[in-house]
């Protein structure tokens, strides 16, 4: 589907746009950054590996076993640009699909062609690159998959020859 290519819409407004006031959303490494306030839900929590002092509300390796409380608690699950952060993308995804109640959807993003990422304090690190098939593959187990391309022919060599540049100062800039 190549909506956002089109229409050259930020992901994160369709996700404010999709959640509801009586959902229960999860945000995954605050990754709805300056948007994240704006979430309107019945409940908002983050979860990330690390402890950045004001968030996250949980402290968890998504990798891990997942803890019982986790279970079928999220309406809507927001995961942008994290598996490629992760070890171990299967369990992750994994625990995904368990922490999702039933028609629960998860709102994901991965680079594809990126350059490596990870801070230098390596907080993080930057381990994966997933295609659509890879993807496809990661959530077989899901009942619906919609991938749709960010970026196209042009924008992404750009995107890799001037890295935070293109990103910063042309491409937000349309």
């Amino acid at each position: 589907n190549n909506y956002y290519i089109r229409n050259f819409s930020d992901f994160r407004d369709r996700i404010l746009d999709e959640i509801e006031t009586n959902d229960d959303v999860l945000d995954i490494g605050k990754c709805m950054r300056e948007k994240f306030e704006k979430i309107k839900s019945k409940t908002l929590i983050t979860l990330d590996v690390n402890d950045f002092g004001d968030y996250p509300d949980i402290i968890f390796d998504i990798c891990d076993n997942l803890d019982n409380s986790l279970y079928e608690s999220y309406d809507k699950i927001i995961c942008i640009a994290l598996l490629e952060h992760v070890y171990d993308p299967f369990r992750a995804v994994s625990n995904l699909k368990k922490m999702l109640k039933k028609d629960g959807i998860i709102y994901g993003y991965v680079p594809y062609l990126f350059y490596y990422h990870a801070p230098s304090d390596l907080k993080f690190q930057d381990y994966f690159r997933f295609s659509k098939d890879a993807l496809s593959y990661l959530f077989r187990d899901f009942n619906d998959l919609e991938i749709f391309p960010v970026r196209g022919r042009v924008s992404t060599p750009l995107n890799i020859l001037f890295a935070g540049r293109w990103k910063k100062y042309i491409e937000k800039t349309k």
